[in-house]
């Protein structure tokens, strides 16, 4: 696994990357949450680019090893911060279409991303959710 230091928006980003045995599928961009940064992906970055993929965790500005942004607006109804870096994240790194798998905030980022271009299907991961358990039927009572 390698980190890289790449250059987005003008702002200094910090990526890792695992390349797979030959990286002839799509490649798969994670993005964390909040709070979080690329090193939370680090346990399973090996298991899915032994997929045939590379795969790449970033530190979204303001997180990890990046640096923070000025003055911008992280999720507004126009040209929200985050979708837009991680599409021109998505240039500088030469990659033209990806799946893009998100941890809590970093799921929304994916799915908003995944809503604006240049994406395969987006994963959006919720950690710490369980699902709930379906409610027990009643029992029908018998009539006696």
């Amino acid at each position: 696994m390698e980190s890289r230091t790449i250059t987005v928006e003008g702002l200094r980003t910090r990526v890792l990357v695992e390349d797979g045995p030959g990286a002839v599928r799509e490649p798969i961009l994670l993005i964390h949450g909040v709070g979080g940064w690329a090193e939370n992906w680090r346990p399973v970055m090996g298991a899915l680019a032994a997929t045939g993929r590379q795969v790449i965790a970033l530190d979204l500005p303001g997180f990890g090893q990046s640096e923070r942004p000025r003055r911008v607006r992280y999720f507004g109804p126009d040209e929200a911060f985050y979708p837009r870096f991680v599409i021109a994240a998505m240039g500088v790194l030469g990659i033209e279409r990806a799946h893009i798998a998100g941890n809590s905030m970093g799921g929304a980022v994916a799915y908003m991303t995944g809503a604006r271009r240049r994406v395969l299907p987006p994963c959006v991961l919720a950690a710490g959710i369980r699902p709930r358990r379906a409610a027990a039927a009643p029992t029908p009572r018998r009539r006696t």
